[in-house]
């Protein structure tokens, strides 16, 4: 498996937003599985690292859920040594000997800061930048583009907008009969859509989700994807492969993995069990993806 998430590389990013940490944070731990000089201690210190960044940004907070957040944390600093050992940590020109790291540092604050004040998330800015964006920036493409009055309209359009959107609504709903309130459903605490009113649609009215307009959900794999043993990951792939009939030999030049073929007969070879398979290594071929998807249940919702 291989994993290619920036297309120009990561280091010539000169300044870091929330959209390319969140990147890092979706596929580092793939990236550095079976890297040069990576140990098991390595890969489990920084999953464990990313697990804390992704707790610590919960919306809501449990005794329980900030134990787990802290038990992430202690857990990476345990294994941090095995990071130093592979000369990971790396300042402009040279290896660095330690983690004395002023943002790490003050990891350590975080559960006290949580119990005090509330969920970190509120001081995040993420959501004020994206609704400047699309309360603003957009709305004003639609106006006259003008200084004066330029509140004024997208103040206007904004209504309209929230408008058509509550009467699409209500039309809906009560074309079928629907009664109009919005029961919550326990099924939907498990894997959810971006957006509640849309949620509502899909619990409902299941079979007009695509006539109502709302943020794009998030599509659930763990109804038709392929799950791990503990059922907490799902992974999907699209019915028709990239390529779907190619030679081994082919797959190990074009990928760099000379012992695949030996690998995958020797996996082939345990998984059957004692049974008789006609596999041959040299003569067959796979079908192969370029393209994956995996999809984690929800940290929040753990």
């Amino acid at each position: 498996v291989g994993t290619h998430h920036f297309g120009s590389g990561v280091s010539h990013i000169s300044q870091m937003t929330c959209q390319e940490h969140r990147n890092i944070e979706w596929s580092i731990v793939t990236m550095i599985a079976g890297a040069e000089n990576t140990t098991p201690d390595f890969i489990h210190a920084i999953r464990f690292l990313t697990e804390f960044i992704y707790q610590a940004q919960s919306p809501m907070h449990t005794d329980s859920s900030i134990d787990t957040m802290v038990c992430s944390l202690n857990k990476f600093h345990r294994l941090k040594q095995a990071i130093l050992d592979a000369g990971a940590q790396r300042g402009k020109n040279r290896m660095i000997d330690n983690f004395l790291i002023l943002k790490m540092e003050l990891f350590h604050s975080f559960a006290g800061c949580i119990k005090e004040l509330g969920g970190l998330i509120q001081y995040l800015a993420d959501v004020s930048e994206w609704l400047l964006i699309t309360h603003c920036k957009f709305p004003f493409e639609r106006t006259s583009q003008q200084a004066k009055n330029f509140t004024l309209q997208v103040m206007q359009i904004l209504n309209h907008d929230e408008t058509m959107q509550h009467f699409n609504l209500y039309t809906l709903l009560h074309s079928h009969g629907v009664l109009l309130v919005n029961a919550i459903a326990t099924e939907d605490n498990i894997v959810t859509e971006t957006d509640p009113t849309l949620a509502w649609i899909v619990r409902v009215l299941p079979s007009k989700q695509n006539c109502f307009h709302g943020p794009c959900p998030v599509c659930n794999h763990f109804l038709k994807g392929i799950l791990s043993a503990e059922a907490n990951t799902a992974f999907h792939v699209t019915i028709s492969p990239d390529q779907k009939s190619l030679p081994i030999t082919d797959l190990q030049s074009i990928y760099s993995l000379p012992d695949f073929g030996t690998v995958l007969t020797k996996y082939i070879n345990d998984s059957s069990q004692n049974t008789t398979t006609a596999w041959m290594c040299t003569r067959d071929s796979v079908r192969t993806w370029n393209k994956f998807c995996l999809q984690l249940l929800s940290t929040f919702q753990s």
